[in-house]
């Protein structure tokens, strides 16, 4: 039988009413409570109505900047104290997170995009993406790429001031790079996490990419696809941020200084300032 009729009997067999959230969101954070506000803010006016946000250990005034999102309703935090050496490690403390998510809102949100805090979801077709989704009521997950930005050639994003509004530099999309998805997934479905990029459904059902094309399991789309959803990565943020977090976290994996840096240059190709204000 066609995958795609087998979503749809599911879909009829549990289209009982949702008493939780059409679109939320989880992710996993660390010492990131400068990024955090203009993150769920953006997030916010694109839809999305609900946070799930995993602490790992941050140092900063995270709890401070969250307070008044935590107050109003609109983000959970748990404390997930994990601590990790390899690159391997810390992909199964994201997994596990991830699981932690689904089992807490399997019953009750229709759809949970994971994300990471320097990766802003949108459609570029509605404001809300909600409605974009409207599109997908036939499948369990959706894997949404990358477009992957750079510096910008930014120092330092003044205090204040808006990444989105700053970082307008992205590498073109057919870099190596945008042929990977983050997903977007009905969590009543979901069997286990492979990856922070990917999931395994219940009875095979396929996670798709935009255009309904089954994504296989090796996480990577035959080439980049972002007209009707997308997700800017905003990867190395400015100068600052790159050079003084975001390198010597990547060093710890990845011990060619050169390469990291050359890879940076190349998310600094193409000007596209779709999210700025300005």
């Amino acid at each position: 039988m066609n995958r795609f009729i087998l979503v749809f009997i599911h879909l009829l067999y549990i289209s009982y009413p949702c008493f939780g959230y059409e679109l939320s969101i989880c992710c996993i954070f660390q010492n990131d409570s400068k990024y955090l506000p203009e993150w769920i803010e953006f997030h916010q006016d694109r839809g999305v109505e609900h946070f799930y946000l995993y602490n790992n250990l941050s140092e900063d005034n995270y709890k401070e900047i969250l307070d008044p999102y935590i107050r109003s309703g609109l983000v959970e935090v748990f404390e997930w104290p994990f601590r990790y050496k390899v690159e391997s490690q810390w992909t199964k403390i994201q997994c596990d997170a991830y699981m932690d998510c689904i089992r807490r809102i399997h019953q009750q949100d229709t759809w949970c995009a994971f994300l990471d805090t320097d990766e802003f979801l949108f459609s570029p077709l509605n404001h809300d993406i909600k409605t974009t989704l409207n599109l997908y009521s036939d499948c369990v997950g959706i894997g949404v790429n990358w477009v992957m930005y750079g510096t910008s050639d930014v120092e330092q994003i003044p205090d204040g001031e808006k990444m989105l509004d700053h970082l307008v530099k992205r590498s073109s999309l057919d870099f190596y790079g945008n042929d990977t998805p983050k997903s977007i997934v009905r969590p009543r479905y979901v069997e286990t996490c492979i990856n922070p990029h990917n999931f395994f459904m219940k009875n095979d059902l396929p996670i798709v990419n935009e255009n309904k094309v089954i994504i296989p399991m090796t996480n990577f789309t035959v080439k980049n696809s972002v007209k009707k959803l997308r997700i800017n990565h905003y990867w190395s943020r400015d100068k600052d941020f790159f050079y003084n977090v975001k390198l010597p976290r990547r060093l710890k994996w990845y011990p060619n200084v050169d390469e990291q840096i050359k890879l940076e240059s190349m998310l600094n190709d193409v000007y596209d300032p779709i999210l700025s204000s300005k």
